[in-house]
């Protein structure tokens, strides 16, 4: 999923498996050169080779967050938490909240990897696209 990148679309390229770019599609994609000047630049959506990858919203990162929260032990941790996360920059105050516990932070770490990749096998599975276990 793509969190971080605005600027950019991601792709799955179907026949070889890889993520690709909108600014790394192989010139034999058929985009004409007034395609290439324009500022919309985009991917047939209706192309059996590519396969737009949809932005990771925040309110779904906020939402592991949350569950993250709820499952801390640490009744301290978890107060300073849960007020870190209310009012602006939720996301900022979160790890700043998070490094006063470092044993917790590092949970959180492994949470948020664990959570992403049921995200992101979730979604592949909506396409029936398989992944290999490594």
């Amino acid at each position: 999923m793509q969190m971080h990148d605005r600027l950019n679309e991601y792709y799955i390229d179907l026949e070889t498996g890889k993520i690709v770019c909108n600014e790394e599609l192989p010139d034999d994609y058929n985009l004409s050169e007034d395609d290439l000047l324009s500022e919309d630049v985009s991917i047939d959506y209706e192309s059996d080779r590519y396969l737009w990858i949809p932005f990771f919203e925040s309110s779904k990162a906020y939402r592991f967050m949350e569950d993250f929260i709820y499952e801390l032990e640490n009744e301290e941790a978890r107060k300073k938490i849960v007020y870190a996360i209310q009012g602006k920059k939720p996301f900022r105050r979160f790890k700043d909240a998070l490094q006063a516990f470092p044993d917790i932070e590092k949970q959180w770490y492994g949470f948020e990897e664990k959570r992403m990749k049921e995200y992101i096998v979730e979604w592949l599975h909506e396409y029936d696209i398989a992944i290999e276990s490594s």
